[in-house]
C-alpha cells in the first residue's frame, strides 16, 4: 500500500505524509490502529483513482493519434487514386525555361514542362495548360507520396530514438510514428504544390524530374514541424503514467522498495528494537 501511495501521490501531498508516518509509527509498534487504517486506506483509495485517470489518459491519446493516423492515410489514398484517374486535373509539373546552349527545336513555346515521372521539350501548342495537361502521368502523384512516405518513415525512426518508453500497456511511440508516414506522403504533395503556385521565391521552375523528387524528400521529412507538438504530447502522457520499470530519477519520486523489502522506516524501526533487544 506504501508503494502504491508513493507511487502515485507526490511528496508534498498530505494523504502521502499522512500515510509515511501512519507506516512508520505503526512498523516501530507492530501494530496499526483503526484510525491510521482509515488514514491509508483513504491514501490508496485517491492513488487508485489517479492511477485509473493516467491510464484512461493514455489510452484516449492512443486511440486519438490513431483515429487521426488512419484518417491522414486514407485521405493520402483518395489523393493518389483521383490523381491517377485525373491525372490533368492538378499536375505536378513545372515549366522552366529552356537553357541557352540546349537545341531549339521547332517547337511553339520557349520553355520545357518537367514532371515527377517525365520531361518533354516539344510542343505543337502554346497553352501552358494544355502541354501540361500532354505531359502529366497517371503516377505522378504516387511516386511523389512514395517519396514523402520514405522519407516520414525515416523521421519517424529517428524520433523513436528521443522518446522515452514506459511499462505500460499502451503503444503510444508506435502510434505517434504511425502518424508520421501519412503525413509525410500529404505534405510533400502540398509542398511542390506551393512551389508550383510562387509560393516559394525563386524555387517556382525545377528544372528535372530528379530535383522534384529531392524537394519532395524534404518536404515528406519536414512533417517534423507538424507532428512535433503531437511528440510532445505524447512524452508528456508517457511521463504521467507512471510504471513499475520507470526509474525514480526520471518520474521525480521516492524509490518504491521492491516486494519483500522493508521500507526505510520500517528498517529503521527494526533496527531500534534490536539495539533496545
Amino acid at each position: 500500500m506504501l508503494a502504491l501511495v508513493r507511487e502515485h501521490l507526490t511528496r508534498d501531498d498530505p494523504r502521502r505524509v499522512a500515510t509515511e508516518i501512519v507506516m512508520e509509527k505503526s512498523a516501530r509498534r507492530r501494530l496499526i490502529d483503526e484510525t491510521e487504517l482509515l488514514i491509508v486506506l483513504e491514501a490508496v483509495d485517491v492513488a487508485h483513482g489517479l492511477a485509473l485517470r493516467e491510464k484512461l489518459r493514455a489510452s484516449s491519446f492512443v486511440r486519438l493519434v490513431w483515429r487521426v493516423a488512419i484518417f491522414l492515410l486514407i485521405l493520402a489514398g483518395a489523393v493518389g487514386v483521383l490523381s491517377a484517374l485525373f491525372p490533368e486535373s492538378v499536375p505536378l509539373c513545372f515549366n522552366p525555361p529552356r537553357p541557352n546552349d540546349a537545341p531549339a527545336p521547332d517547337s511553339a513555346v520557349d520553355y520545357v514542362v518537367v514532371c515527377p515521372t517525365g520531361s518533354q521539350d516539344f510542343f505543337t501548342a502554346t497553352e501552358l495548360d494544355q502541354n501540361f495537361a500532354d505531359v502529366a502521368a497517371w503516377g505522378d502523384y504516387l511516386v511523389v507520396e512514395f517519396v514523402g512516405l520514405v522519407a516520414a518513415g525515416v523521421a519517424a525512426a529517428t524520433t523513436l530514438r528521443k522518446i522515452r518508453g514506459t511499462a505500460t500497456p499502451y503503444p503510444v511511440p508506435i502510434a505517434l510514428a504511425a502518424l508520421k508516414i501519412p503525413a509525410g506522403a500529404l505534405t510533400a504533395v502540398l509542398g511542390l504544390l506551393l512551389m508550383r503556385g510562387g509560393f516559394v521565391p525563386g524555387l517556382t521552375s525545377l528544372d528535372s524530374s530528379a530535383q522534384i523528387i529531392a524537394w519532395a524528400v524534404i518536404f515528406g521529412y519536414s512533417q517534423q514541424l507538424f507532428t512535433k507538438w503531437v511528440d510532445l504530447q505524447g512524452q508528456k502522457v508517457l511521463e504521467s503514467v507512471r510504471g513499475p520499470l520507470e526509474s525514480p530519477a526520471s518520474s521525480g519520486r521516492t524509490p518504491v522498495p521492491a516486494a519483500g523489502a522493508p521500507a526505510a522506516g520500517t528498517a529503521r524501526a527494526h533496527s531500534a528494537d534490536e539495539d533496545e533487544g
